[in-house]
């Protein structure tokens, strides 16, 4: 899996359920939410990490690799959107985290928990230690800061051909299960 190539992904898809979590206990988790925890931000989103020990809902942390370390969960907290009403906001969100429920495949992240408080609506899912896919390609300077946020003490070396090709068939295979496995024939993206 690109797991095991590179680092990129933190997991193996969910289960069925997942854990439900008080804005409080996330924000006690992010040391209310404090930007220097942020790992990235989007339009609609910032994420905060935090050791997985600092979720006791989410129970005993999986064993970390062999000389990695502890397991870490990112919060994805989710920006207001004043176009729309609270209530639809809320349905949304609700709609999403069933579909990202019912999600098992090992090259997608799984979904840990989530928070659905509608003053800040946050995600839970594994951490992706090893950078996102652009920039692990590019390695840009912006890139290697990410990365070092992330842990690395040193920009890693260039993606070999073989991890290449093991990442296209990866995203090729979770692409393929995401157009054929969801309810209404496949999840829609967009923007």
């Amino acid at each position: 899996s690109m797991a095991g190539a590179v680092g990129v992904s933190g997991g193996g898809g969910g289960g069925g359920g997942f854990a439900r979590f008080s804005l409080d206990e996330l924000s006690a988790a992010t040391n209310n939410f404090d930007s220097r925890r942020i790992v990235v931000r989007g339009h609609r989103y910032a994420c905060f990490q935090t050791p997985w020990g600092g979720l006791p809902t989410l129970g005993p942390p999986p064993p970390a690799p062999a000389g990695g370390a502890a397991p870490r969960v990112v919060i994805r907290r989710l920006h207001s959107n004043p176009s729309l009403q609270r209530a639809l906001r809320t349905r949304l969100l609700q709609e999403e985290l069933k579909i990202l429920a019912g999600m098992r495949h090992p090259a997608l992240l799984a979904l840990l928990g989530a928070c659905v408080d509608p003053r800040a609506p946050c995600i839970v899912q594994p951490l992706c230690t090893g950078g996102s896919l652009d920039d692990r390609l590019l390695l840009t300077p912006e890139a290697t800061a990410r990365l070092a946020h992330l842990g690395w003490s040193a920009a890693p070396p260039p993606l070999t051909v073989a991890q290449r090709i093991r990442i296209l068939l990866d995203a090729s295979s979770a692409l393929l299960y995401l157009h054929s496995s969801v309810e209404g024939g496949g999840v829609q993206v967009t923007g």
